[in-house]
């Protein structure tokens, strides 16, 4: 069962990837006005597979060994390289925008911070805890940094809060 437990969070972790480059590559392949046909047979084919998936899972299990539930994803995952090879052709320039280290590491502190301090009240349910008041704070202090770093970079990859209308979206 410990091998079932790692395999699977071995899985996760490729799979993790998977969501956010086919959106990326759906992006650069489709102009705006196809890309939320594409993005819906996208969501169509996550959902059925959602459905699938775990019925022919619980198959391969009960008929063969928990092992097929890896093994049956080797063939689907070779043939998505060969075709990727040779279908998927990137004519794109790629554009070289500095990476702001000092920023990651102070949004990474800020989170660090906040989901550290929300894990200890899940285990102490006690929202006025030292700990997580500390750790709030800091998580606050970080973010408020990092916001201010935002603001003075020559160039910003996302903006943040910049209007109204989004500061409100985030609030709800």
């Amino acid at each position: 069962m410990e091998m079932l437990i790692i395999f699977r969070v071995i899985q996760g972790i490729g799979a993790g990837g998977i969501l956010p480059s086919t959106m990326t590559i759906i992006a650069d392949i489709y102009p705006a006005e196809k890309r939320a046909r594409v993005l819906g047979f996208m969501g169509s084919a996550w959902g059925i597979a959602g459905v699938f998936g775990p019925l022919l899972g619980g198959f391969l299990v009960d008929q063969l060994s928990w092992h097929w539930i890896f093994f049956i994803n080797i063939p689907f995952g070779i043939l998505t390289i060969i075709l990727v090879g040779f279908y998927f052709k990137e004519h794109l320039t790629p554009k070289r925008l500095p990476i702001d280290y000092k920023g990651a590491v102070v949004f990474t502190l800020a989170l660090l911070a906040l989901l550290f301090g929300l894990q200890q009240v899940g285990e102490t349910l006690n929202w006025a805890d030292p700990l997580v008041l500390v750790l709030f704070v800091c998580a606050l202090i970080f973010f408020f940094i990092f916001y201010k770093m935002r603001k003075r970079l020559l160039i910003p990859y996302f903006r943040l809060f910049c209007s109204k209308i989004q500061l409100y979206l985030f609030l709800i």
